[in-house]
């Protein structure tokens, strides 16, 4: 099949920019592994962001916008609030406001020579979207992670593990590994792998693979595309994710 065939060449795409030469600047968008880097207290920058969802079939679609104001609150500390909206879902039909969330960042150990820099991050997730519309969880969930990054010349690595604790229902596992490199000043290319574990779970893990490009207008204006392949039955088929990250002060 096709999409087979895409997989395996983004399986090869992930692991060269991991093997090649080398960032020292941020993962951000279209990641969903966290980087390190935090913004400046007093800085404000806004993400919006697209996402075209294939749930499994040629029939079941979502569309999902979102909307993140992140600003620094403190010398390594960054709060993000991230306001999720579904436009679309063929299998509800619903759109409206989803769960938003508020994360915290923190980067306490810088990167030495051999060792990475070392960071952590909190997340709560609120329950502003209708559960009987399936636009949101109906309850508070938190997350935290623990973070780490390496830069290697132009190359820069980030790995994340966390855990969710999630009120109703069964706590899951989270693990992230990314990849970023500036292949030009303004033109970066990005992979990432990303799963989640539920020991109670019956049904596979969901697992997926991501490749996809930054382009830079500024150093910190720019747009992303990433295109993300679910490796197991319970992850989407596919997802195109498409934003742009503006500063605003």
């Amino acid at each position: 099949m096709v999409i087979t065939g895409v997989k395996k060449l983004l399986f090869f795409f992930s692991a060269l920019i991991f093997l090649v030469y080398p960032l020292h600047s941020r993962a951000e968008r279209p990641h969903v592994t966290e980087d390190l880097g935090t913004t400046e207290p007093g800085k404000f920058e806004l993400e919006i962001g697209t996402q075209f969802e294939n749930l499994g079939g040629s029939e079941e679609k979502a569309v999902i916008n979102e909307y993140a104001l992140i600003t620094g609150i403190y010398n390594r500390v960054e709060l993000n609030v991230i306001v999720p909206f579904q436009l679309h879902n063929s299998e509800n039909d619903h759109e409206g406001l989803g769960d938003m969330h508020f994360l915290l960042k923190s980067r306490f150990l810088d990167e030495g020579d051999y060792t990475p820099a070392i960071g952590a991050l909190f997340e709560v997730f609120v329950p502003s979207g209708d559960e009987e519309k399936d636009l949101g969880s109906g309850h508070t969930d938190y997350v935290a992670k623990v973070l780490f990054e390496k830069n290697i010349g132009k190359l820069m690595l980030d790995i994340n593990g966390g855990y969710s604790f999630i009120k109703e229902g069964v706590d899951k596992f989270f693990y992230a590994a990314s990849a970023h490199y500036a292949l030009f000043d303004r033109f970066h290319i990005v992979s990432e792998l990303v799963g989640e574990a539920d020991h109670k779970a019956k049904n596979e893990d969901p697992l997926f693979i991501m490749g996809g490009f930054q382009a830079h207008f500024t150093c910190e204006t720019f747009m992303d595309i990433g295109m993300r392949f679910g490796l197991t039955k319970d992850s989407p088929d596919y997802t195109l994710a498409i934003g742009i990250t503006i500063p605003l002060n």
